[in-house]
């Protein structure tokens, strides 16, 4: 369901976005930092019940300063916060939030929860206001279906298609790294050391839309999450005498047999997000009795274990 939800309030600010002719993060700031707190102070003036709205009032102002200060470069401000707004969503990593996870939390489900307590202490001064039993039951079943919907989708129609293998881009483990890669691993099969090459390289990695970065920094792009992972599942295999291999590959993300790149940006009208998912690294495990394809990079944003099997 947190996928989804970050799909549909991405799509939904994209669309903002090409609607108004403003930037997807000039929309962001505008929604997150104006729109939706100027309603909580408009809420609190009601609850206050102040005669002028000075909670309101207050927040406006506020804004009225750096709309003043940022004449002709708001734009560019509106970049600088939300790149500061992302570092803040990545530093939840520390404690088990990817981030889509820590974004729906954060900008999806607090300002809701925020809704709720000021809605309900309205409906408290004023019970006869309006029935919330339907909104609840709407709610309910909205989350249910959602998540349903979101488990079909990462299950059955997303699928990791290779085009061809990259060479030219290894990592060779220290000897520290290799000592503790043994220790962990020793007594795997194929199939779980799989498993743990993936999850031992979104835990040393932060991801990066940049450039191949070092890894010895822990930062990297898909290509440098695939270069490790396929780094630790050889070592691995080598060090318990299993013949399977690890490969790096590149390829495209399919959605429902749809290249995910192209359908996504035809929706939104962003080609830019058609160069995120073009010539994506994956990594290809080819064991005696099947080949499959893993994807450490969507491990790290959605937390699902992408795994496609060739037929």
């Amino acid at each position: 369901m947190t996928y989804l939800i970050f799909g549909i309030v991405a799509a939904f600010l994209y669309c903002i976005a090409s609607l108004t002719g403003l930037t997807y993060n000039t929309i962001n700031i505008l929604v997150y930092y104006l729109l939706i707190p100027l309603s909580w102070t408009f809420m609190g003036d009601s609850i206050l019940r102040f005669r002028i709205p000075w909670l309101t009032i207050a927040y406006a102002l506020l804004w009225i300063g750096i709309f003043v200060l940022t004449y002709g470069h708001f734009q560019t401000w509106c970049d600088w916060a939300f790149m500061k707004s992302v570092d803040f969503l990545l530093w939840f990593k520390h404690i088990g939030w990817n981030y889509y996870v820590a974004s729906v939390y954060i900008c999806v489900w607090l300002p809701l929860i925020i809704y709720v307590v000021l809605s309900g202490i309205l409906i408290w001064m004023n019970p006869n206001a309006c029935n919330w039993k339907p909104w609840v039951i709407g709610i309910a079943t909205i989350i249910i279906v959602g998540w349903m919907i979101e488990f079909s989708v990462m299950k059955f129609g997303v699928k990791l298609e290779p085009t061809y293998k990259q060479t030219d881009n290894t990592y060779t483990l220290s000897s520290k790294e290799s000592r503790q890669i043994e220790k962990d691993t020793n007594g795997m099969n194929e199939d779980d050391i799989a498993k743990y090459a993936v999850k031992y390289t979104v835990r040393k990695l932060d991801f990066s839309f940049g450039e191949s970065e070092n890894i010895d920094k822990n930062m990297g792009n898909c290509k440098d999450y695939a270069a490790l992972c396929v780094a630790v599942a050889n070592h691995t295999y080598n060090a318990n005498g299993l013949k399977a291999r690890a490969s790096h590959s590149v390829g495209t993300i399919k959605l429902f047999g749809a290249e995910m790149g192209k359908t996504v940006s035809r929706w939104l009208g962003s080609q830019s997000l058609a160069e995120l998912f073009r010539d994506h690294d994956f990594v290809t495990i080819t064991t005696s009795s099947k080949t499959y394809h893993l994807d450490p990079s969507v491990k790290e944003f959605t937390g699902y274990d992408l795994k496609t099997i060739e037929k």
